[in-house]
């Protein structure tokens, strides 16, 4: 064998290459399209995958809004309650919205009452359960980890991942390969989602999707069995905890900050048995004599009482638009009278 270098261009076959790497793209530009209407025309439609990154990319946006940013907390009720775009059309503003699903907002809440940099408007779903649960772990301080840690790439990943989530119906976490294979074995098929999440963290929920008799005899019962657990706060000991939550927010308020404490709509067995459990007089009452909060109570006002809940704890999309312009009127006059007592 000669030990010369041979030219390995010459080992190259002539081949329209160009022709062949174009025709390799459409094949699979073809085929994810189709993928992607097959789905479509079943119903699915994009969602993004509400996580730890999304939840840092939007706390971002709080430093971009500036000082008078206005910041959505609370739990799933505020997610699907309150339609982001709504509110900014009715009031001009765009909230961040940084309710977490299934978790007590007091953590964000002293995570920002505590944040020098903030000190605008904190519209916070409050109910009577939730005053300072025992630990102040999981996934609310997790989530505020993340924030503190995002680095500018990881901030930019995240960016484009929104981007295809929100345009892409086959980035569902139910129609990935493996999953869609998985479901076919076991006969269901991937499952119509009745939520959606929105870019801005907002959710709609079509309680349409569901069996909703079905799905409100469950969340009823879990209600129950979780009442049953633990038992509500003293009248005593929830005076005390009202105030140790006046003392969490007055950092906010000594740098001309506002929190709106809101009580949103529930109905049916739910709101019989939470009215039962936290008799107004002794603990909503309570909560407004003992904190500087503003607050508001969905049975004060007629705009907001009227609304009827399919699962007794969440409203439907299609209620959640004039529940977010009813509540955006009332939210923008107390904005103004509180820019109108600061002197602004």
């Amino acid at each position: 064998m000669p030990l010369s270098i041979s030219n390995s261009n010459a080992r190259i076959p002539d081949a329209p290459w160009g022709k062949l790497w174009l025709l390799t793209i459409s094949i699979v530009v073809g085929l994810l399209a189709g993928w992607e209407g097959f789905w479509r025309l079943r119903g699915f439609v994009p969602s993004l995958n509400d996580d730890a990154q999304l939840w840092a990319f939007t706390r971002k946006q709080v430093e971009r809004e500036g000082k008078d940013a206005v910041v959505l907390l609370g739990t799933s009720r505020m997610q699907l309650g309150l339609n982001v775009a709504v509110f900014t059309q009715t009031t001009g503003i765009r909230p961040v919205q940084l309710a977490m699903n299934a978790e007590v907002p007091i953590v964000p809440l002293r995570h920002l009452a505590n944040d020098p940099s903030f000190c605008g408007t904190i519209i916070c779903e409050m109910a009577e359960d939730w005053m300072f649960p025992e630990t102040i772990g999981g996934k609310a301080a997790e989530w505020i980890r993340v924030y503190e840690q995002q680095t500018w790439s990881a901030s930019v990943e995240q960016w484009l991942e929104s981007l295809s989530q929100s345009t892409l119906v086959f980035r569902l976490p139910s129609l990935a390969p493996s999953q869609v294979w998985n479901s076919l074995l076991t006969g269901t098929g991937p499952v119509l989602s009745y939520i959606t999440m929105l870019p801005n963290r907002s959710m709609l929920a079509d309680y349409t999707k569901l069996d909703i008799g079905e799905h409100r005899r469950r969340r009823e019962e879990m209600a129950r069995e979780s009442y049953a657990r633990w038992p509500p706060w003293p009248p005593a000991e929830f005076r005390a905890r009202a105030r140790q939550l006046d003392a969490l927010i007055a950092p906010l308020y000594a740098r001309g900050g506002l929190v709106i404490f809101v009580r949103f709509p529930t109905s049916g067995a739910i709101w019989e048995m939470e009215n039962q459990r936290y008799p107004r007089a002794q603990y909503w009452d309570v909560l407004v004599a003992e904190t500087r909060a503003t607050t508001i109570h969905f049975k004060d006002y007629p705009a907001l009482a009227h609304f009827e809940c399919p699962d007794g704890s969440h409203l439907d999309y299609r209620d959640a638009l004039p529940f977010t312009r009813a509540l955006a009127d009332l939210v923008i006059d107390l904005l103004r009278k509180h820019a109108a007592q600061a002197g602004r």
